[in-house]
C-alpha cells in the first residue's frame, strides 16, 4: 500500500464533445462527462488533490493544448509519483511510414481542431506520439495509467447510439520524433505502465445515454468508473478491468475492452480509500431528527454526529449542516437532538458522520450469588477499571458464587476456573483473567 504523503498524484484528463471542423453527425455527447466523472472519482476515492488534476474540455483540447499539457505533466512528475491520463473523444487512423504498422495505418486520437481538410496539415495525435510521452513519464515513475475511450474504425451512428470514430486520414502523417523501439515499449508496459482501452484496434467504442436519457457517457468509461468507485483495498488493475469488461459485455456491446501492461499491481499503484461510515438522516419528529440506524448498527446514546448534504462521501469535503447528539437508541433507528445551529431543519436523506463516539460505561457487571461473597472479592471488584458491582435489579454479566469464585455468565455458563475466595493470589489471577476477556 502506498503512502498518500510520500507519493504525489497527478492526472491529465481530456474530454472532447465538440469538433468544429467535422460534420454535425460526428459531434459527441458524453466525452466531457467522462472526463469530469473521472476527476470526481480520482478526488473522492483515490485522494488526488484537485489542484494536481489538469482537465481539458473541448476548445482547451486542441492538438497544441494536449501536447502542452503532456509537457507540463512531465515537468511536475517526480520519482514514484502516481500519474493517470484519460482521453475520451474520437479515435481515427492516419497513413503511417512506420515499419511496425502492418496495415500502413497508425491509430490516432482526434483533438478539438481535428479535421479532414486535404488543404491543411493533419493534426491528429498519432499513437507513437502518445507512447513517446508514456515512455518519458515511465522513465520518471513506475506508476503510469492511460485510459482511452475512443475507437479506430467502424461507422458513425447506428440506432441512435454514438460511435467515437472518425474516418481515416489517408495522407502521410507529419514527420514525428523518434519513438522507443518496440522492445523498449514492451518493457515499459510490462513493468511501469498500464493501458486500459475501450476496444480493439479494429472495433468501435460507443457512448450511451444514462439516467433516463438525460446524461451520456462512454460505455467503457462509465463501466470502469463505476467499478473503480466500488473497489476495495487490495484490488488490482486486473480485478477492476475484468469486472468493468464484464459490465460492458453484459449490456450487449460489441466492443471488447483491452488491457496492456502492469495489470497485477493495485489500482493506479495506490490503494483506494475505504468509504467513511455514515448514517442516513430521516424525517424530523417533534422537532428532532431521526437517524436510520440503531443498536443493531452500533449507535450509542450520547454520540455526536456531523450532518452533511445528501451525497457527501466524507466529512469535511463540503460545508457541515449541523451537529446532533443521539438521545434515544432503538433497535434499527435512533432519535437525536440538534446541538448547533439551534433550530436548523435539514431534509431527509442528509448524511450523518460520527464526530464524537459515546463509549458509556462498558464495565462488566458482577453480582454475588445466594450465599454472598467475601469482603476481599468486593474490594477487588470496586478497584477494577473494567468490573463493577451490579445494581439491585440489574441483570449481571457474571455471577460470583459463595465458597469459591465460580464466575458464570447470565446463562449459567462457566467463564473462569473456580478458585478459593480466601486465596488472594488465586483470586487476583481469576479476576485478571476475567478482566482480559
Amino acid at each position: 500500500m502506498l503512502s498518500s504523503i510520500l507519493h504525489n498524484r497527478h492526472a491529465l484528463l481530456i474530454g472532447i464533445n465538440r469538433y468544429p471542423f467535422l460534420p454535425r453527425e460526428k459531434q459527441l455527447l458524453g466525452a466531457v462527462n467522462d472526463a469530469e466523472l473521472m476527476r470526481r472519482v480520482l478526488i473522492d476515492d483515490f485522494e488526488f488533490p484537485p489542484a494536481s488534476i489538469s482537465l481539458l474540455r473541448d476548445a482547451e483540447a486542441t492538438r497544441g493544448g494536449i501536447l502542452a499539457a503532456f509537457e507540463s505533466l512531465l515537468e511536475r512528475v517526480g520519482g514514484s509519483d502516481i500519474v493517470v491520463v484519460h482521453y475520451s473523444g474520437h479515435g481515427s487512423q492516419i497513413r503511417s511510414c512506420s515499419s511496425h504498422e502492418p496495415d500502413g495505418l497508425a491509430e490516432t486520437i482526434v483533438p478539438h481542431d481535428g479535421h479532414r481538410d486535404p488543404n491543411r496539415e493533419p493534426c491528429d495525435i498519432v499513437d507513437d506520439e502518445v507512447f513517446t510521452y508514456l515512455a518519458r513519464l515511465a522513465e520518471q515513475t513506475p506508476f503510469v495509467t492511460l485510459v482511452l475511450d475512443c475507437c479506430h474504425s467502424g461507422h458513425a451512428y447506428r440506432n441512435g447510439v454514438g460511435s467515437r470514430h472518425v474516418p481515416p486520414d489517408l495522407r502521410p502523417a507529419p514527420q514525428l520524433p523518434a519513438v522507443p523501439t518496440p522492445g523498449r515499449l514492451g518493457s515499459i508496459f510490462r513493468d511501469r505502465c498500464v493501458v486500459l482501452a475501450a476496444c480493439r484496434d479494429d472495433e468501435e467504442a460507443f457512448e450511451r445515454r444514462r439516467g433516463g436519457g438525460e446524461v451520456a457517457h462512454g460505455h467503457w468509461t462509465f463501466a470502469l468508473l463505476r467499478t473503480l468507485h466500488e473497489a476495495r483495498p487490495g484490488a488490482t488493475v486486473r480485478d477492476v478491468f475484468e469486472r468493468a469488461c464484464a459490465r460492458v459485455l453484459a449490456e450487449g456491446s460489441r466492443q471488447r475492452p483491452q488491457i496492456e501492461g502492469a495489470r497485477d499491481r493495485t489500482i493506479f499503484g495506490v490503494e483506494p480509500r475505504p468509504p467513511a461510515r455514515f448514517v442516513a438522516v430521516g424525517a424530523f419528529c417533534d422537532g428532532r431528527p431521526t437517524l436510520a440506524a440503531g443498536a443493531a448498527q452500533g449507535l450509542a446514546e450520547g454520540s455526536v454526529w456531523a450532518v452533511y448534504p445528501q451525497g457527501t462521501k466524507r466529512p469535511g469535503e463540503v460545508a457541515e449542516l449541523a451537529r446532533v447528539r443521539v438521545i434515544e437508541v432503538g433497535a434499527l433507528s435512533s432519535i437525536a437532538e440538534v446541538l448547533e445551529p439551534v433550530g436548523v431543519v435539514f431534509e431527509a436523506g442528509a448524511r450523518a458522520f460520527e464526530h464524537e463516539p459515546a463509549y458509556g460505561d462498558r464495565r462488566l457487571t458482577v453480582a454475588a450469588g445466594d450465599g454472598g461473597v467475601s469482603r476481599g472479592l468486593l474490594d477487588r471488584i470496586e478497584k477494577s477499571p473494567v468490573l463493577r458491582l451490579a445494581a439491585v435489579g440489574e441483570t449481571p454479566d457474571v455471577v460470583a458464587l459463595a465458597g469459591s469464585l465460580e464466575l458464570v455468565d447470565r446463562h449459567g455458563h462457566l467463564v473462569a476456573r473456580p478458585a478459593s475466595t480466601r486465596a488472594e493470589p488465586s483470586l487476583d489471577a481469576t479476576l485478571a483473567r476475567l478482566e482480559r476477556r
